[in-house]
C-alpha cells in the first residue's frame, strides 16, 4: 500500500506539474497571439502608408512631368517674345524712317507751293486788276496757339507760323483722325500712330493777343479765324462717333451743363486783390468764368462717366480790356488767374485721360475774317493757277463704297449671264426638256 500511495504522489505531483506547464504554454500561446495581431496590424498599417506614398510619388511625377511641359512651352513663348521684340524695334524703326520721309516730302510740297504760289502772284500782278475785288477787315494783330500738354506720341517742336484755319486739322491728327486738307506745317510729329491722343482740350482765350504760360509751346497764327475755325473740331470727333461740348462762358449764368454733369461755380474761391467784383461788373464777370473753369476742372477729376473726347471752353477777355488799362494791376491780375486755372485745366485733363490728351490755348484778337468777291467766270488758266500742283479731284467719303458696290454687282450679273448663257445653249432638247415642251405644239401644227 506504501509503494501505491507513493506512486499516487508521484502522478500527483506530475500531473500538477504537466498543468503548470500547459497553464504557461497557454499564456504562451495568448502573448503569441497577441503579438501575431500587432504585427498584423502593423503590417496592414505599412501597407497602407506604402499605397499612400506611391500616389503621392505618382502624383509628383505627374507634377514633374507637367512642370517640364510648362518650361519647355515657357522657352517657346521666350523665343517668341524674343521674335516680337525685335520685330517691333523693326517696326518703331521703320516709322521712325516714315516720320523723316514724311517730312521730308512736306518740306517739299511747301516749296513747290511756295514757288507755285510765287508763279501765281507775279501772273497776277501782270494781269488786268480788274478781274476780282477783295475787302478784308484783318488786322495786323496775330493769334497765338499754346499747346500746354501733349501725349508722348505726338511731339511739337520749331516755332513756324500755322494757318489759323488748320487748326482743327491739327488737333484732329492729334486725336489720330485723318487730315482732309494737307499743310506744310512741320510743328507737330507723329511718333507713335497707334498711342494718338484720347482727348483734346482747347481753351480760346477771347480779346487777347498772347498769354505766357511757362512750359508751354507756341505758335504764331496767320489769320484771325482760327476761333471759329476750331468749331469743325466738333464735326470731326462726332464723324469719328466721339462726344464732345463747346461752350462759351461769358453766356453762361448760373451754371452750365456738360455731358459729365453740371459745373456750378465757387465765387467764394478766387479772392483777388485789384479786381473789383462789387462795384465792376466787368470784373464780377470775369471772376465767374475763371470759377466756372475751376469747376470744370474739378468735374473732369471727379467724373467716373465717359469723358467727351473733345472740350471747347471759351473765356472772354473783351470786358476785361475794355473796363482796365493795357497794362494796369487789375489786368495782369486777371492774366495771373486765368493761367492759374489753366494749370489747374491741364492737371485735370492729364489725370482724367490718363495721360492721352492734348491740352492747347487759343487766343483771338478779333473777329471773323471778312472777304468779299464778285462772281465771275473762271477760264481755264486761272483752273491752272488754282491747281498749280494738279492735284487729284477730291471725292465724296461714300465714293469707294458706291464704286466697290457697283463695280463687284456687274461683275456678278455679267458672269450670271454668261453662265445662263452656256446652260442653255447646251442643253439637250429632248422630250422632258423645256425646249421640246415649248416647241412641240409648233412642230405638230407645222406636220
Amino acid at each position: 500500500y506504501s509503494s501505491e500511495s507513493a506512486s499516487l504522489n508521484a502522478l500527483q505531483e506530475s500531473s500538477q506539474a504537466l498543468s503548470l506547464q500547459v497553464i504557461a504554454s497557454e499564456q504562451r500561446a495568448a502573448r503569441a497571439e497577441a503579438d501575431l495581431r500587432i504585427e498584423r496590424e502593423w503590417r496592414t498599417a505599412m501597407q497602407e502608408k506604402e499605397m499612400e506614398h506611391k500616389e503621392t510619388i505618382s502624383d509628383l511625377q505627374l507634377q514633374v512631368k507637367q512642370l517640364t511641359d510648362d518650361s519647355k512651352q515657357l522657352g517657346k513663348a521666350n523665343v517668341e517674345l524674343e521674335k516680337l521684340r525685335s520685330q517691333w524695334a523693326e517696326d518703331q524703326r521703320t516709322l521712325e524712317e516714315l516720320g523723316v520721309q514724311l517730312s521730308v516730302s512736306k518740306l517739299q510740297i511747301s516749296e513747290l507751293k511756295e514757288r507755285a504760289a510765287g508763279s501765281q502772284h507775279s501772273s497776277d500782278h501782270k494781269g488786268d486788276g480788274s478781274e476780282s475785288g477783295v475787302a478784308s477787315t484783318a488786322g495786323a494783330n496775330c493769334d497765338q496757339l499754346s499747346v500746354l500738354y501733349s501725349p508722348k506720341a505726338v511731339e511739337f517742336s520749331g516755332n513756324s507760323r500755322l494757318d489759323a484755319e488748320s487748326l482743327p486739322e491739327v488737333f484732329g491728327a492729334a486725336l489720330g483722325y485723318s487730315v482732309s486738307l494737307p499743310t506744310e506745317w512741320d510743328g507737330m510729329v507723329i511718333k507713335d500712330p497707334f498711342n494718338t491722343a484720347n482727348g483734346a482740350v482747347v481753351v480760346v482765350a477771347e480779346g487777347l493777343e498772347s498769354v505766357a504760360v511757362e512750359g508751354a509751346k507756341s505758335y504764331q497764327l496767320d489769320g484771325n479765324t482760327g476761333s471759329v475755325a476750331l468749331s469743325e473740331l466738333i464735326q470731326k470727333s462726332a464723324d469719328h462717333q466721339g462726344v464732345s461740348f463747346e461752350v462759351d462762358l461769358k453766356e453762361s449764368s448760373d451754371s452750365f451743363n456738360t455731358p459729365l454733369g453740371t459745373v456750378q461755380p465757387d465765387d467764394e474761391e478766387v479772392k483777388p486783390q485789384h479786381l473789383k467784383p462789387k462795384s465792376n461788373k466787368a470784373d464780377s464777370d470775369f471772376l465767374r468764368q475763371i470759377a466756372f473753369l475751376n469747376g470744370l476742372s474739378d468735374l473732369l477729376v471727379t467724373s467716373t462717366d465717359r469723358i467727351p473726347t473733345v472740350h471747347i471752353v471759351r473765356v472772354s477777355f473783351e470786358a476785361l480790356l475794355a473796363a482796365h488799362e493795357p497794362n494796369s494791376p487789375a489786368l495782369e491780375e486777371g492774366k495771373k488767374l486765368f493761367v492759374n486755372a489753366l494749370a489747374g485745366l491741364e492737371t485735370a485733363s492729364e489725370k482724367a485721360f490718363d495721360g492721352a490728351v492734348i491740352v492747347g490755348l487759343v487766343t483771338a484778337s478779333e473777329g471773323q475774317l471778312v472777304v468779299r468777291s464778285k462772281r465771275q467766270a473762271v477760264s481755264p488758266k486761272q483752273l491752272d493757277d488754282q491747281n498749280p500742283m494738279n492735284l487729284a479731284t477730291k471725292y465724296n467719303s461714300n465714293y469707294p463704297v458706291m464704286f466697290n458696290i457697283i463695280l463687284w454687282f456687274s461683275v456678278v450679273l455679267v458672269f450670271s449671264l454668261i453662265a445662263i448663257s452656256i446652260v442653255i445653249g447646251t442643253m439637250d432638247p429632248g422630250r422632258d426638256s423645256i425646249i421640246y415642251r415649248m416647241t412641240s405644239t409648233r412642230m405638230k401644227k407645222d406636220n
